[in-house]
Formats: structure tokens, C-alpha cells, sequence
């Protein structure tokens, strides 16, 4: 599920290569393979932009996501291009970022929008959603300072089976 408004078609392809690239999902004949938000961020790519799945993009570097950090970022290479990519929790990530995409355009980040961002959050993660934020940045090295904010991302997680009978048994 995405929420989004003053967002060009070329943006939203930025977030779409942004969550099919900062992403180790794989792909067989019977869909995605890994871990399950990956593979969720896949569907979503596949679902919206079957192209982009096939993206001619190679992955030169990585920070993988840990639980300490509650990020991942990767370099990748795109038509000669070197770009970050990063993903993770909101308050993890956005004190990486010092500009955001705006209608196309890349704009300092004010902390009215960072405002803006979290009630956006807010209201996803009040709906059930877990929230995945988004950005990127051009860049020949791989670190995850002055990224630029592309988006939120909110995955329906349903609840496991086990936590029926957790609360059962509770």
C-alpha cells in the first residue's frame, strides 16, 4: 500500500528502484524468494512496474539491514549512474536525509515536512501498517549521509498464526 501526493510519474519509478534494488528478495518460477517485507517490496515493484523487476542494475556494494541500525543500503550502478539506495525504519532513516523529492524536484528538508513525514507515518502505522521510508542519493561511495527522502512505504502485516495462540494461551 503506498500513500503519496505531489509525486511525478519519474518519483514514483525512483521509489520503485529504490525498494526492487535495496532489496535481496529472489525470483524463481514460483515468485519471490527471501525474506518476507523483500518479498513484499518485490510484488509491489512486479505489480506496478513489471519492467523495473528486470532492471539492468548491479548492486556494487551493501549495508545490510541489522536490528541496531534498522536500515539497509546498497550501491548500485544504473546506466553509468552510481546511486545509494536505502530503506528502514523512519526514525532510523531520517536523520540521514538533508533534502527530499518534492513534485521532481530535490528541496532542503524542512522540519515542517519532517512533520508532515511523521504524521504520515503516524497515521499508517496507526492503520496496522508497518512503515518502510525510502531514499537515495548519487554517490560513488556507499554511506548513508545527506540521503534525499523519496517516500513511505506501508506493508499490511497480517498477525502470524502462532499469535492466536499466544493470546490464547494468554
Amino acid at each position: 500500500k503506498l500513500h503519496y501526493s505531489n509525486v511525478t510519474d519519474t518519483d514514483f519509478n525512483l521509489l520503485l528502484t529504490a525498494i526492487n534494488c535495496c532489496n535481496n528478495a529472489t525470483q524463481n518460477n514460483n515468485g519471490f524468494i527471501g525474506d518476507a517485507t523483500e518479498t513484499s517490496l518485490k510484488n509491489f515493484v512486479a505489480k506496478c512496474s513489471p519492467s523495473l523487476i528486470n532492471l539492468p542494475a548491479t548492486k556494487l556494494d551493501e549495508l545490510p539491514f541489522d536490528s541496531s541500525r534498522k536500515l539497509m543500503s546498497t550501491l548500485h550502478e544504473i546506466n553509468g549512474k552510481k546511486l545509494v539506495f536505502c530503506k528502514g525504519a523512519f526514525d532510523y532513516l531520517i536523520p540521514h536525509c538533508s533534502h527530499i523529492l518534492n513534485n521532481g524536484k530535490h528541496v532542503p528538508l524542512t522540519m515542517q515536512d519532517k512533520l508532515l513525514i511523521e504524521n504520515a507515518h503516524n497515521k499508517m502505522a496507526s492503520s496496522g501498517e508497518r512503515v518502510i521510508a525510502v531514499a537515495y542519493k548519487q554517490s560513488n561511495e556507499l554511506n548513508e549521509n545527506n540521503l534525499t527522502f523519496i517516500g513511505l512505504v506501508g506493508i499490511v502485516d497480517p498477525p502470524k498464526t502462532e499469535t492466536f495462540m499466544a493470546i490464547k494461551q494468554c
